[in-house]
């Protein structure tokens, strides 16, 4: 998939994101506020690891909403 002629991984590449920048045991702890916050407010939230180019955390509504598989969707975090 392109848009506008960029493909994903020269997005991704446009992130200019380095190891020093990441600190994934801060995220860790944030997460966990994440997934509280989608259970409260029956919203849809994802977010993406831009260092590693992948999805990180999708809230389980996403399968209520849209009818996605949850076993994936609990695999994101993974």
């Amino acid at each position: 998939m392109e848009i506008k002629g960029i493909t994903p991984k020269q997005l991704w590449a446009k992130q200019q994101i380095s190891g020093c920048d990441v600190d994934y045991r801060l995220w860790k702890e944030k997460r966990s506020s994440l997934m509280k916050m989608s259970e409260l407010t029956q919203s849809c939230l994802f977010t993406v690891d831009a260092f590693r180019c992948r999805y990180d955390f999708a809230s389980d509504r996403f399968k209520d909403l849209f009818g996605y598989n949850p076993v994936r969707i609990r695999s994101i975090a993974d």
